[in-house]
């Protein structure tokens, strides 16, 4: 075993050929605690351990009392990435700059913590942020890149790409478009499809999202 190694569910040091931890008997590499190399906590949702950068390959779990004076204080919190105001679980949008859920760069959803707008993760926390490494890491899937583009090629002006992808605005708002060319005499089905086009460019490019704000996957 090269360097230390740590019980990840209770911190203990490991002997290099333990199978179990002799201080709790959780198996070695289970748990979800301490990062396995260094020891330190780890916080929840992180990805990489906050103090030596490593991969945590089991996801947080937090055990929650669902008794009646605790299940308020342990609810788990979540923070709008463009603003950090704190939102709820349920929340679609923040309530005070109108952002979707997951949508921004400039703070961690995770502890609300400021976040370059290039980074990979969250240097507070360790959590992953909105990056399409980071997602893949993380195991959180997102909608197909392939399936966005044949519905932009295909059925494009009806707008089913948009609302494939979750905007269904946009989706409305075009397909409004293409029926309105039979009052307008083709001339807002001519608007359609160029729009059309202009998402079928951006898709390619990664610059159009899901509803969660993650990128399309190919």
């Amino acid at each position: 075993m090269e360097g230390n190694m740590y019980c990840k569910n209770c911190k203990r040091e490991l002997k290099e050929n333990d199978q179990t931890c002799a201080n709790c008997g959780v198996k070695v590499g289970e748990g979800n605690k301490f990062c396995q190399i260094c020891s330190e906590e780890i916080k929840e949702n992180a990805i990489f351990c906050a103090s030596c950068g490593k991969p945590v390959d089991v996801n947080y779990t937090e055990k929650i009392d669902l008794s009646k004076d605790n299940y308020s204080r342990n609810e788990k919190k979540i923070y709008c990435r463009n603003c950090a105001n704190e939102m709820t679980q349920d929340a679609a949008v923040c309530i005070k700059c109108g952002f979707k859920k997951g949508n921004g760069n400039n703070y961690c959803s995770s502890c609300g913590g400021k976040t370059n707008e290039n980074a990979d993760v969250c240097i507070n926390c360790g959590a992953g942020l909105n990056n399409k490494k980071i997602y893949s890491l993380n195991g959180s899937g997102s909608k197909s890149k392939l399936i966005a583009v044949l519905l932009c090629i295909f059925l494009g002006t009806l707008g089913i790409h948009r609302f494939y992808v979750g905007d269904n605005t946009k989706g409305f708002v075009i397909l409004a478009l293409t029926l309105g060319g039979v009052l307008t005499c083709g001339i807002t089905a001519i608007i359609s499809c160029i729009w059309v086009i202009v998402d079928l460019i951006l898709i390619i490019l990664d610059e159009i999202t899901d509803e969660n704000g993650f990128p399309l996957e190919w």
